[in-house]
């Protein structure tokens, strides 16, 4: 027999209070359906990608009249 646990979802006054402990300070949050999950820092290289394919897709866009 499983047994399931049933999680009750987190309000938004539960994540802001679990986010702004001091344990906390350096890492990113975000609330999902009731749910605190931890997000992947980001990097300026990874920024710099995302531009660069955005500005090569805008390009060919103006290209082709898309």
């Amino acid at each position: 027999m499983v047994l399931e646990t049933i999680q009750q979802a987190v309000t938004l006054a539960q994540f802001r209070e679990t986010t702004l402990l001091p344990e906390n300070a350096e890492r990113t949050f975000e609330l999902l359906n009731g749910e605190i999950i931890e997000k992947m820092p980001g990097t300026t290289r990874n920024s710099a990608i995302a531009v660069n394919i955005a500005f090569e897709v805008r390009l060919f866009c103006r290209e082709k009249s898309l």
